[in-house]
């Protein structure tokens, strides 16, 4: 049964295996010493292979044909639990560290279902946060005191990062237990950091003070003033800063926005003649953006904005009209 080969041991998966030439086997990623035998007669069973005396054993628990893999799961656990008391038994493959589940099973589970930027926010999330803490420690010895003081540290600098980077934690801890490797998320029960709603709307006032700080911004060069169309948009439409900044001309129709990887999955977004004089006054040109960087066409702008003289090169103000995120607007500034 010597063989490389891992993946997640489902039902359809092992539906999915076909004989070869030769008898090999593939091993679950969750249940350690859990494996699936493929014979070139095309006969398959599950297999344990587990350590006992310092020796390696091998238990045969059944046709796939004839049994599930919850259900073999459940009797491995079953076997081990049995045989652990004694000292007389354990996985071949112990419960692995936090850095290992996260770099065997846990990504490629889920790497390959976010977007490009969901996996950059995760990997500065990993690199920073999860495993400079818990990397080195086994998954079943992370404890809940350990979290909390975790949470409890990051929440003191950056509480909003906190409560997105805590949500990862239990996800990727929710996937441990699916896998058989805990019991119970260590995560549960701890509330995230209350935030204040963000529910205040501007004015009829405010709203045509705006427009008249996005006019002057249009004199100021083509950088500012595509910044400040952008803002334009955003006001006129309600879509997220992303979906205009990485808008096509391909997703631009008449009367309306076909956005096809929004963060809500493809959507329409209705234009008012406001916001389609916006978008008529960009030019096409040979880029496929609507917002092409002024340094490669053929690139979006960068989602970040800066303020110019406003902030004289410093850090933009939370309350700037040119501010980074598109859910706070000047209330006092003209």
């Amino acid at each position: 049964m010597a063989s490389k080969e891992r993946m997640r041991l489902t039902d359809a998966a092992v539906a999915r295996l076909r004989p070869r030439e030769r008898e090999y086997a593939v091993w679950d990623t969750c249940t350690p010493g859990l494996g699936v035998r493929i014979r070139p007669s095309s006969g398959a069973s599950f297999a344990l292979l587990y350590k006992a005396d310092g020796r390696s054993k091998r238990r045969s628990l059944g046709s796939v044909m004839s049994r599930s893999v919850d259900s073999v799961r459940r009797q491995c656990h079953e076997i081990f639990a049995e045989l652990e008391p004694d000292g007389t038994a354990k996985p071949a493959h112990g419960i692995p560290l936090f850095r290992t589940f996260i770099e065997r099973s846990w990504k490629q589970a889920h790497f390959p279902k976010y977007k490009p930027s969901t996996r950059i926010r995760t990997s500065v999330s990993l690199g920073y946060q999860f495993l400079p803490t818990f990397g080195t420690t086994r998954l079943d010895h992370i404890t809940r005191p350990q979290v909390l003081r975790w949470f409890d540290a990051y929440s003191r600098t950056a509480p909003g990062g906190a409560n997105r980077t805590l949500q990862v934690l239990r996800q990727i801890l929710n996937f441990a237990i699916a896998c058989y490797h805990i019991a119970t998320n260590p995560t549960r029960g701890i509330k995230a950091n209350r935030r204040t709603p963000l529910m205040r709307f501007l004015s009829c006032d405010e709203i045509r003070r705006l427009h008249r700080a996005l006019d002057a911004y249009l004199r100021k060069g083509p950088g500012l003033g595509q910044q400040a169309e952008i803002i334009r948009l955003l006001l006129l439409t309600g879509c997220r800063r992303n979906e205009i900044v990485m808008l096509r001309w391909s997703e631009v129709h008449e009367r309306s926005l076909a956005l096809g990887d929004s963060k809500t999955g493809p959507r329409t977004v209705p234009l008012n003649s406001h916001a389609r004089r916006v978008i008529e006054r960009q030019s096409p040109g040979q880029s496929p953006f609507v917002f092409p960087s002024l340094r490669q066409i053929d690139r979006p702008r960068p989602p970040i904005f800066r303020c110019g003289t406003w902030c004289a090169g410093k850090r933009p103000s939370k309350m700037c009209v040119f501010t980074t995120s598109a859910t706070r607007w000047p209330a006092t500034r003209s």
